[in-house]
């Protein structure tokens, strides 16, 4: 069983001794306070780890297929995965598009018959 130990009190100093603190650091060349400019370049080191988030977000599905069609992704070597759903997007907008255009000439027909 695992002891939780008690902090330290924190103990902030006076207005004397931050001035003669303040002061040792500025007579440190080695030690100058940062610009105006760093400090607004300054970003949140979780905010750099990590991968880059993306505008097009994924869904994680399970889903099974045909081994022949895995072994040819796969063959095709790094990056599968992302080629597959390349794959399957241009399929998406394929079919979107012959279903507008079904849906045009659907329309048409049906407007002029009575």
């Amino acid at each position: 069983m695992s002891r939780i130990s008690e902090r330290p009190a924190i103990h902030m100093p006076s207005l004397e001794e931050d001035e003669a603190i303040r002061a040792a650091a500025m007579s440190d060349p080695d030690a100058l306070p940062l610009t105006t400019e760093q400090l607004k370049a300054m970003v949140p080191l979780n905010s750099l780890r990590g991968r880059p988030r993306s505008a097009y977000k994924k869904v994680l599905l399970s889903v099974r297929y045909s081994p022949e069609v895995v072994a040819y992704f796969k063959a095709t070597g790094d990056g599968w995965q992302s080629r597959m759903d390349r794959v399957l997007r241009e399929y998406v907008v394929e079919a979107r598009r012959s279903v507008q255009e079904e849906g045009r000439v659907c329309n048409t027909v049906s407007q002029e018959t009575p």
